[in-house]
């Protein structure tokens, strides 16, 4: 999914000409206290005489569309140590009004998206996040703000680009059925009638086969005793060491071993 954003983020934001021109620049003045000690001593003196904490500028990496907005909001954030600075020392590049505004208001445009990212990335991420969290966001993208000044096209090509990415996202069963069974969302996030319906289906179908067992694979999975490949093993050599081949789930849902000779340890 978050490779689903870079693309829709890149294709509707990124590539804007006056969006690239802005970070274009903010990439020449990154770059130029990252390379300059002498450039980025003086941006630290200029920070502390206006009160504020000493941090760098953050360069961006243009294959993560989250980097680029962390470069954007550092530059807001030094905006007037930036400002400062240019007045005494020379900047390979400086941004007019319109173009400050607008990184103002492509960050805020982009906020929504960066959370999400940080949410689908961590450790507690879950597949039934994944519809409710697209809805959220075009309903975002479609809702009217005081912010879209100077974005409100770009807001609209986004809406477009991740309503295209994302437009079968309700039929694959993988996020479908883990929404519908997550008791935080049931069935409340889908966006047309004939999906929930179908997802309803899957479910239920799902639910009656689990249920019809064989008599036989219960036998089976009663059985307390070592599995036949591993007592076989053991009978052979007691002394060769058996290796894992792999998991395998068997019908009744309880995982087995599939257990092989360690070819390297045969005499």
């Amino acid at each position: 999914m978050a490779h689903t954003l870079q693309l829709a983020i890149h294709d509707a934001v990124l590539s804007q000409h006056s969006i690239s021109d802005s970070i274009a620049k903010g990439r020449h003045i990154v770059g130029h206290f990252r390379h300059s000690p002498l450039a980025y001593a003086r941006l630290q003196s200029v920070q502390k005489q206006l009160g504020q904490p000493t941090k760098r500028l953050q360069q961006d990496v243009s294959t993560r569309w989250n980097s680029t907005y962390y470069m954007l909001r550092s530059l807001l954030e030094q905006k007037r140590a930036l400002g400062v600075y240019a007045a005494d020392f020379e900047l390979p590049a400086t941004f007019t009004s319109s173009q400050w505004d607008l990184i103002e208001s492509t960050t805020l445009l982009l906020e929504p998206f960066e959370e999400l990212t940080k949410e689908i990335c961590s450790s507690t991420a879950s597949a039934a996040d994944v519809i409710p969290s697209v809805l959220v966001l075009k309903r975002l993208l479609a809702k009217d703000a005081a912010a879209d000044h100077g974005v409100k096209t770009t807001k609209a090509t986004l809406l477009e680009a991740v309503s295209k990415r994302f437009a079968d996202i309700e039929k694959e069963p993988l996020y479908s059925l883990a929404t519908i069974m997550d008791p935080r969302y049931k069935d409340k996030f889908y966006s047309e009638d004939a999906v929930k319906i179908e997802t309803h289906r899957q479910l239920l179908r799902l639910i009656t086969k689990a249920s019809q067992r064989d008599p036989n694979q219960e036998a089976e999975a009663s059985n307390t005793g070592p599995p036949a490949e591993q007592r076989k093993c053991h009978d052979q050599d007691p002394f060769l060491p058996c290796s894992v081949k792999s998991w395998q789930k068997k019908p009744h849902g309880r995982l087995t071993l599939t257990l092989q000779q360690d070819q390297h340890h045969q005499r």
